[in-house]
């Protein structure tokens, strides 16, 4: 299911509370299909949806 979506999707943006974007690596090793743009947070503190939004805006 993930497959199918991320496939049909012009991009992809990985928000995660992780130093090492661990979960864009699941992703690929699951799917073969690798996210090259990662939002990575680890500070302990929570992600502010104007952070998400100015990432957002540079990927457009």
């Amino acid at each position: 299911v993930v497959k199918k979506i991320l496939e049909k999707a012009k991009r992809v943006l990985n928000v995660e509370c992780n130093y090492t974007a661990q979960m864009s690596g699941l992703i690929c090793e699951k799917t073969g299909i690798e996210i090259k743009n990662n939002l990575l947070k680890f500070d302990g503190r929570p992600f502010y949806p104007e952070e998400i939004i100015a990432r957002i805006k540079k990927l457009l």
